[in-house]
């Protein structure tokens, strides 16, 4: 639904006869975000270490803590709510994430770029880097690249362009966009939830212990 409303509004312009409206400029996204760098403080004896394969399509796939003496040498970065998480390696993968949630105990690898918007709404900025030509035209420039894996950095990101319209459309998008992406989390958490239910439920089942009638 996101990407339906943004080729209406953004591509073909349909709201305004196709014709892109007076005022919308196009702008370098390194004006609108940087990337984040910081040590993480490691003020507790374990914190969750997200590496490049503990996200993928949006999600955080695990929240387990592990013991910070025994995390590898890229668990160095620290993120906090609505920071973007991407992969510098094969963003045709999908390894990004949105933090929706006061990350304090969370640490990350040196392979996880940490994006925070600057003068641009987080999950506008989020859905455009997510969208499959951006992903697309980004996997064609990882593979340019010489190198063991095909690999991107952020001065890829600051290099492209982004469409900002009128401060009025920009608001009335990015309250869509919220919308829709509280839903998907929303029902995120709800699969979490019943995948712990059938893991309970499933071997006690299985075993005779508790009977369907």
């Amino acid at each position: 639904m996101a990407q339906a409303i943004f080729k209406s509004w953004f591509v073909d312009f349909e709201p305004w006869g196709g014709v892109m409206p007076e005022g919308w400029e196009y702008v370098k996204l390194g004006t609108l975000c940087e990337s984040i760098s910081k040590t993480h403080s490691y003020n507790k004896d374990e914190l969750i270490f997200l590496n490049t394969g503990d996200i993928e399509s949006g999600r955080f796939l695990h929240a387990t803590y592990s013991r910070v003496s025994l995390m590898p040498g890229q668990a160095k970065k620290s993120i906090q709510r609505n920071d973007i998480l991407y992969s510098e390696i094969r963003p045709i993968n999908r390894h990004f994430a949105f933090v929706n949630l006061d990350a304090p105990d969370y640490v990350v690898s040196t392979k996880l770029m940490v994006i925070r918007a600057n003068g641009i709404n987080s999950r506008r900025l989020y859905h455009y880097l997510t969208s499959n030509d951006i992903i697309a035209d980004l996997q064609a420039e990882a593979e340019s690249r010489s190198g063991t894996f095909p690999q991107i950095r952020f001065d890829n990101i600051q290099r492209m362009d982004i469409l900002l319209a009128s401060p009025d459309v920009e608001e009335r998008f990015s309250a869509i966009l919220q919308s829709i992406y509280d839903r998907i989390d929303c029902n995120n958490a709800e699969s979490v939830r019943l995948a712990a239910l059938r893991d309970t439920l499933l071997p006690r089942l299985m075993s005779g212990e508790l009977q369907v009638r």
